[in-house]
């Protein structure tokens, strides 16, 4: 069976040899693979600035990287970086699509070559000027953050950045191990756009607009759609709570309140919704006496319902729970302080060493090409984050089984009225198979549905487990040993098996039992602490970003698995969490916050080093535009644009960032006569960074994300032709090939059975009369 060890501190069996330029997308991605060991060297080519910031973000990405300075100005800059990279098993670079043409980047010798640009390698908008707040802007994210009579709100850090870092990370892994492995040949291009990483990671939003023509907005603390989903004042902080209507009785419950959950008024999310203002009282009158720990006690231990406690920086970096997971690695900055940063997100909690792995299954036929073709997972994932990761390898040609309870999407029988995302909001027929959610977050799957508490139920999946390289799930800490499939039962069934693991708070620690939904998470990862309009008012992201984060972190993790058990026989337990990994996106702040000895400040939609920097009113109905100036040539570029009358000491960074407030407010009276895509334009074309604040209808009308082909179509029998989001990845300048629409309840179940498994059709037929299969809900 080979030898069992714990974790620990280890390497993950990388001998690649990595080379990275450019800015934090690429340190991200670096920051990955220098913890599978890989070597990484780091082309320095600006200097760093002496702020606590820089110091923080510069020891939390590139500790543990070999380190070289280039110089891009004044020489063949082009013959430089291809005599450094010659050899290079893979080369990031994260700068201008202008940059890299100069660079001749295609005559790089290396066998993956990833681009990480703000708009892609092609397109209207490649050469393009951004930073964050555009890209989250351009992307639909910052059109849904904060009050709905004031300005939007941008995100603090590098949100976009991060992302992308992990998406390159998981297409260059993938793709150079297919090189490897003979099925891809070498001279790979891989093609990642920061604005496409954005997009592809919306939740609801394009799908409320394709399915029912509605457009989220956006609503402080609270949800468009689901009433009690906010963060309240208590007696020392604030506290988080996510109701679903599943929990709504207990929530009741936790409040002493139990006749709540049959009062008229509320007994329904509809109900909810109408009488807000009459709940939120009765909410905040019971959580105005207790303090955070108090509720949270109440909330998670007795109520067991999603529930969480905004912490400040400092206070997640106490957290008795990170520090019982051993969650924070020692390092030491440039200027020589040890510090505390968040680790790499997902970790090996089991490894199994075996001497020979079998070999593995060759699937007959590939539909969806790319770098994981041959790669088969069992996907128990449910609601966003598993199943978003799930979708990204299948994406990538990974044949993913999705394996689902009959009773998985719903009820058959439902009213008319029900809440959901349905085509013209209209249930139809087979209504479980018409979910917008459903449809976006499960193609390139195949569908099992399949009753695992009948003994033919479990042991078809024992069987489909045997023959899979991966098994994923984003259940409670102690859900899958319940169900028999616990990690040893896994290696009973297959030596080689490779196990991902994706609760809220991890496999261990004093949180693990805890109830975790993404936006009851975010406050705890200390996020609501950097975001709002002042430093009495916490904002949350109302995106559920920890899902987002963890859906793509896994993915990350399953190619590291993969790379490791090739590289060294070994496969394992890994676990990852919401938790963990939302702190990981954000890791610079916890270093910032050792060195000042400081809590960051909110800054509402300013930037810590651009001046100015903000999402200022244009003409029209809510219509807004991010922009920045990074340099005193910008700002000068914008007075002329905006036509604006300024103060001569504006023209330096000192005078502007001084005078913050008079800017914003001399800037704000010229955007409000300008229509915010024109402008957005006129801007670009003098190399001005801004980005109109968009809504769904934009993304779709938006002539770059047209030109670029991101939005895929995707129909079948029983769902109509819709858009969805793409993957953010262009390899070879291909971004699909052989997608094919999310599949209906049940609907590979003799593909699996039959085609898979080898059993006969007569046994089919007869699991489907014992109601072990199932092709529509139980119930």
């Amino acid at each position: 069976m080979g030898s069992m060890v714990a974790s620990g501190v280890f390497r993950w069996g990388m001998t690649l040899r990595v080379v990275e330029i450019g800015g934090v997308a690429a340190g991200y991605c670096g920051r990955l693979f220098a913890h599978g060991g890989a070597t990484v060297l780091r082309l320095d080519a600006e200097p760093m600035d002496d702020s606590p910031r820089s110091h923080a973000l510069d020891a939390y990405l590139h500790t543990g990287k070999q380190r070289v300075r280039v110089n891009t100005v004044g020489v063949d800059v082009a013959a430089q970086l291809r005599e450094i990279v010659q050899g290079a098993d893979i080369v990031i670079a994260d700068v201008s699509a202008t940059e890299l043409d100069r660079w001749a980047w295609q005559s790089w010798p290396a066998a993956v070559r990833v681009a990480i640009t703000p708009f892609g390698l092609t397109g209207p908008y490649r050469d393009w000027q951004a930073t964050g707040s555009v890209l989250l802007a351009l992307g639909g994210y910052t059109a849904l953050i904060g009050d709905p009579e004031r300005a939007p709100l941008s995100m603090p850090g590098h949100y976009a950045e991060y992302q992308s870092g992990q998406f390159a990370y998981i297409a260059a892994l993938s793709t150079r191990d297919a090189v490897s492995a003979g099925t891809l040949r070498a001279g790979r291009e891989i093609d990642v756009s920061m604005l496409e990483t954005v997009l592809s990671l919306s939740q609801i939003t394009t799908v409320m607009w394709t399915f029912m023509g509605q457009v989220r907005s956006r609503h402080g603390n609270d949800w468009q759609n689901l009433y009690p989903l906010s963060l309240y004042r208590c007696r020392d902080g604030w506290f988080s709570v996510n109701i679903v209507p599943t929990f709504w009785q207990a929530f009741t419950n936790m409040l002493g309140m139990p006749e709540l959950f049959t009062d008229p008024r509320f007994a329904t999310n509809d109900g909810r919704m109408a009488n807000k203002s009459e709940l939120a009282a009765i909410i905040e009158a019971k959580f105005a006496a207790c303090t955070m720990a108090e509720l949270l006690e109440l909330g998670q231990r007795v109520s067991r319902v999603p529930t969480g406690i905004a912490l400040s920086i400092g206070e997640v970096l106490d957290d008795p729970h990170l520090a019982a997971r051993d969650f924070w690695r020692r390092l030491t900055t440039a200027d020589g302080r040890e510090v505390r940063a968040p680790r790499v997100p997902f970790q090996y909690a089991q490894v199994r060493s075996n001497a020979a792995l079998p070999p593995r299954h060759k699937p007959a036929a590939v539909t969806v090409l790319g770098p994981l073709n041959g790669v088969r997972i069992a996907d128990f994932t449910h609601v966003w984050a598993g199943p978003l990761g799930t979708r990204v390898l299948a994406d990538l040609g990974a044949e993913v089984v999705k394996i689902e309870a009959p009773f998985a999407r719903g009820p058959a029988h439902m009213t008319p009225t029900v809440a959901g995302i349905y085509p013209g909001a209209v249930l139809g027929d087979e209504h479980w198979n018409r979910q917008g959610i459903t449809n976006k977050l499960n193609r390139n799957k195949k569908g099992l549905s399949i009753d695992l508490k009948h003994p033919r139920g479990y042991q078809l999946v024992a069987e489909l487990i045997s023959q899979c390289d991966v098994v994923v799930d984003n259940f409670s800490a102690r859900a899958m040993t319940a169900m028999g499939f616990g990690f040893a039962r896994l290696l009973e069934l297959n030596p080689a098996i490779i196990h991902v693991a994706m609760p809220g708070y991890g496999l261990s620690g004093p949180y693990q039992d805890f109830v975790a939904f993404g936006p009851s998470v975010e406050p705890m990862s200390g996020l609501t602490s950097l975001m709002g309009y002042s430093d009495d008012e916490p904002r949350t992201t109302a995106l559920a970003l920890p899902d987002a984060i963890a859906g793509v972190t896994a993915a990350a993790a399953v190619v590291a698995a993969l790379h490791r058990r090739r590289a060294l026989s070994e496969t394992g337990l890994i676990e990852l969490s919401l938790h963990e990994g939302a702190i990981a996106l954000f890791g610079e702040y916890f270093l910032e916050r050792q060195l000042t000895g400081l809590q960051p400040s909110r800054q509402a939609n300013r930037h810590p080093v651009f001046a100015p920097h903000g999402v200022y009113r244009c003409a029209g109905d809510d219509d807004w535009i991010a922009l920045a100036c990074e340099t005193d040539d910008n700002w000068r570029d914008l007075v002329k644009v905006l036509g604006m009358s300024t103060m001569p000491h504006w023209g330096t960074y000192a005078g502007r960032r001084s005078a913050e407030d008079a800017i914003d407010g001399v800037i704000a009276d010229a955007t409000r006569k300008r229509e915010r895509r024109m402008l957005m334009n006129e801007l670009q074309s003098v190399g001005v960074a801004a980005g109109a604040v968009t809504k769904a209808p934009d993304l779709f009308a938006d002539v770059h994300i047209q030109a670029r082909n991101f939005f895929v179509p995707l129909g079948a029998p029983h769902i109509k032709t819709m858009l969805y989001p793409s993957m953010p990845v262009c390899i070879d300048g291909a971004r699909t090939s052989g997608w094919f629409a999310a599949p209906r309840l049940g609907e590979h179940n003799a593909e699996v059975v039959c085609g898979m498994l080898g059993h006969s059709a007569d046994e089919l037929a007869q699991w489907q009369e014992e109601k072990v299969l199932w092709a529509r809900p139980s119930i």
